[in-house]
């Protein structure tokens, strides 16, 4: 079963990473977190071929209780999920940012650059707890490695630091996904205001279901690929895009379809948690 569990651990690590890739977040910085989660998997999985030496040990057991529990929490918990969902909303903001400065001819209304610059903010604050974990997982994984030297056989007041560690990461959690949510929420509205504008300019977007592309509908009838850059190019030739909505248009669908494609890539890494929870339940049923 310690195989089994080490299979896991390293099944979340690998399912972080894949969407790390996706979004252009893989940076140094979140490697070597996934680096120290994974020296802490390593660890972890092997607990059980160690209890069985010591068993009857009450300290042994406190600390491979506290162990447990400090892993799940930064494997299958709220650890790898807050930094999966930070580093989205990151790549999201980054890819919006990118957007204004490749087109200058459009600004976004202040009402919805506002929006951009709380999310920036809350992302900011969240980093910091963010690091602050990185701190103390870092002093963690040290701890935890001479807990395993000595075959989890440690002084109460060793116990007593871990338990102090696991404490100082609860709490940054707590605060990180706070501000995480509040730039979710800012993310959220920024996609109604852009729908509601959308909307009042009497067009509606459209969207290939695998998140490739997006088109415009006018009149019923939707413009596609060479089709709308047909259009545009007419509509530019003619003088009548700077004296228009169109590029109001065009830019919010672009947006739009950012929106899309990071709601696809959460859905796809959503689904691996749960078949990687769905199959952890099932092992744990048959211990």
């Amino acid at each position: 079963m310690a195989e089994a569990r080490g299979s896991e651990y390293q099944s979340v690590l690998r399912i972080v990473e894949g969407f790390l890739v996706n979004v252009s977040e893989l940076t140094n910085e979140n490697k070597e977190r996934l680096s120290e989660l994974g020296e802490l998997a390593e660890i972890v999985a092997s607990i059980k071929n160690e209890k069985g030496d010591v068993e009857g040990t009450p300290g042994v057991q406190k600390c491979i209780a506290l162990l447990g529990e400090v892993s799940n929490v930064l494997l299958f918990g709220s650890y790898t999920e807050l930094l999966s969902k930070l580093s989205d909303i990151h790549s999201m903001t980054n890819e919006m940012e990118n957007k204004q400065r490749e087109d200058k001819s459009f600004a976004l209304p202040q009402a919805m650059q506002a929006r951009i610059d709380a999310v920036k903010q809350y992302l900011e604050r969240a980093k910091k707890r963010l690091e602050e974990i990185d701190n103390t997982l870092s002093d963690l994984v040290k701890k935890v490695r001479m807990a395993s030297d000595k075959q989890f056989q440690i002084s109460d007041n060793e116990i007593k630091k871990l338990k102090m560690d696991a404490g100082d990461v609860d709490s940054a959690l707590r605060a990180c996904k706070t501000y995480l949510d509040q730039a979710e929420n800012e993310i959220n509205m920024l996609e109604s205001d852009i729908h509601k504008e959308m909307k009042s300019f009497g067009i509606k977007t459209a969207a290939v279901a695998s998140g490739i592309g997006a088109g415009l509908m006018i009149g019923g009838a939707p413009l596609w690929g060479a089709a709308a850059a047909a259009v545009t190019g007419t509509i530019a030739f003619t003088g009548w895009w700077k004296d228009s909505t169109f590029l109001k248009k065009i830019y919010y669908s672009d947006l739009l379809l950012i929106f899309r494609n990071h709601s696809r890539l959460k859905e796809e890494l959503e689904r691996d948690r749960m078949k990687l929870r769905s199959k952890d339940i099932h092992s744990n049923h048959r211990v």
